[in-house]
């Protein structure tokens, strides 16, 4: 994933390998829901945001809308 060896070679942030392989899975299922469900084009973008939660903070477990 150019992305995140971007990250960690061009900004020297470490990236662990099983980092890598979790967001390729995260990656690939965006694009397919995106491919699948969206009206028109899609644009995924990725940047680094600190040190942000990987939570929205709800507590209720994600299901599919009725």
């Amino acid at each position: 994933m150019p992305f995140l060896f971007t990250v960690r070679d061009a900004l020297s942030i470490p990236v662990a390998d099983p980092a890598v392989e979790i967001v390729k899975l995260i990656v690939s299922e965006l694009v397919t829901n995106a491919c699948t469900y969206a009206a028109g084009p899609a644009l995924l973008q990725l940047q680094v945001a600190g040190n942000a939660p990987a939570s929205n903070g709800g507590t209720a477990i994600p299901c599919r809308p009725p």
